[in-house]
């Protein structure tokens, strides 16, 4: 009898140390998952704030000068540049940006005076602005049209003097080359406002799949603190059982 009361301590004793063991892991795992729940409930789609990458011509010279590769170079109907030119000017001042920008691209038709003068005599500020604006920044959100403004001018700049364009020996074929790197550069950066707002997406997809995942997540924390509710009370009816079985002892050691 005495050595059935001990296998039984020794297996009680053991027990309890296994549910001590058990509701510690259980208890821990189930604060860790919490926290890491919180995280992805509380996870923010990571926007890009980045600004439009810039363009240079050396991007879109074989598509303007494509001899090479044995195609000819698409004309583009350059006249629209200079269409405001007949028309009654706006009293709204120009942007000075376009300033800049007609002295960018003056720097491809300083060669000679003829070319100064033809220049001068059909090209302005307000009929760069007037082209640019109804035909590209229409079609561009409004929240871009610094970026466009502002990587069209660093493109210009890139391009000034170049050896390609003043080959050409009449205004209205370098014109068209003008005409023809707007157009290849306004869907050049349309393409990366697409990339842009594709990331952008992707981020707020990935945000919201971590969002559904933390809240679908904390059925397990539940698990795990249930686990730890149900092993503490086994160690107070452990508990009891043990002080139970102490009370007869005690009382004979008392009648001694």
């Amino acid at each position: 009898m005495q050595l059935f009361e001990v296998l039984e301590n020794v297996l009680i004793a053991i027990s309890r140390y296994f549910l001590i063991i058990a509701g510690t892991l259980s208890f821990i795992g189930a604060v860790i998952f919490l926290i890491y729940n919180l995280v992805l409930i509380s996870d923010k789609p990571n926007y890009s704030n980045e600004d439009i990458p810039k363009s240079t011509f050396s991007d879109f010279r074989y598509q303007l000068f494509p001899q090479k590769l044995g195609q000819q170079p698409s004309q583009q109907d350059s006249s629209a540049i200079n269409k405001e030119l007949t028309e009654k000017e706006q009293l709204t001042p120009v942007n000075p940006k376009f300033k800049e920008f007609k002295e960018y691209i003056s720097y491809n038709f300083n060669d000679s005076q003829e070319m100064i003068d033809q220049f001068a005599s059909n090209i302005t500020a307000r009929s760069l602005e007037d082209y640019i604006s109804n035909n590209y920044l229409t079609e561009i959100p409004f929240t871009y049209h610094d970026d466009f403004l502002n990587n069209l001018l660093s493109l210009f700049d890139s391009m000034k003097n170049r050896v390609e364009i003043k080959r050409i020996g009449k205004f209205e074929g370098r014109m068209d080359v003008v005409s023809n790197l707007i157009d290849l550069f306004y869907d050049d950066f349309v393409r990366k406002i697409d990339e842009s707002v594709t990331k952008n997406q992707q981020a707020e997809f990935e945000s919201s799949a971590n969002n559904i995942k933390g809240f679908a997540n904390m059925q397990y924390v539940l698990y795990g603190l249930a686990i730890y509710a149900i092993v503490v009370l086994y160690l107070m009816i452990f508990k009891v059982e043990i002080d139970l079985r102490r009370i007869p002892k005690a009382i004979n050691n008392d009648k001694e």
